[in-house]
Formats: C-alpha cells, sequence, structure tokens
C-alpha cells in the first residue's frame, strides 16, 4: 500500500471568482468520515453562490475556519493558508480520478 499524505480541499483562482464570503459546513469536524461529493460549504461572490464539495472519501484531520473570517485567501493563496480541508483518504483509488495542475488547466481551456 503506498503512503499518501492527506491531501488539502481547496479551489482554484481560475473558477473562484473573488468571494465574498465562505460559509463551512456547519456539522463539519475533525474525525468526521465523508464520503465523495459531500458537502464542505458555500462560497459566495456577487454574482453567484456554489455548494462546494469533497473530492474524495475519508476521515476530516483538520478544517480551516480562518477562510471563513477572510474569504479572499481562496484568491490569494489557495495552495498555501487557502485550503478548506484535510482529509486522510480512506479509499486511494478516488485519487485517480482527481486532476492535476496540468490537466485541469487544459480542462479550463476547452470550456
Amino acid at each position: 500500500m503506498k503512503t499518501v499524505l492527506p491531501p488539502s480541499a481547496s479551489l482554484t483562482t481560475r473558477k473562484t471568482p473573488f468571494p465574498t464570503s465562505f460559509t463551512l459546513n456547519s456539522k463539519l469536524t475533525p474525525d468526521d468520515e465523508v464520503s465523495a461529493g459531500d458537502s464542505i460549504g458555500t462560497i459566495e461572490s456577487v454574482k453567484a453562490a456554489a455548494e462546494v464539495h469533497f473530492p474524495v472519501s475519508g476521515t476530516v484531520l483538520e478544517v480551516n475556519e480562518e477562510v471563513v473570517d477572510t474569504p479572499e485567501m481562496l484568491n490569494q493563496e489557495p495552495y498555501e493558508g487557502g485550503w478548506l480541508v484535510k482529509v486522510q483518504v480512506s479509499d486511494e483509488s478516488e485519487l485517480d480520478a482527481l486532476m492535476d495542475a496540468a490537466a485541469y488547466e487544459a480542462y479550463c481551456q476547452d470550456r
């Protein structure tokens, strides 16, 4: 079995309008078991609101409450302090369905 560092769920700057608020699922706490597709929370901008979902199943290790108070972190540092949730993946095969940065860039260009 390969070792996988706990992934951080975050948003990319490409598809994230400057957020005016981010609301975490209030029931979400460390040690919660989650499934791919479960709600992380809701992001709102001037133009729209969208639900944010877990990309993988696993156990919540940490929830970043700081993005609730400072939603601009989602845009300013999505790969550093702007992460939403850290999860210990329970089914590593789900990682195969995720895109890396190059695949995501190509996906966005095709849309």
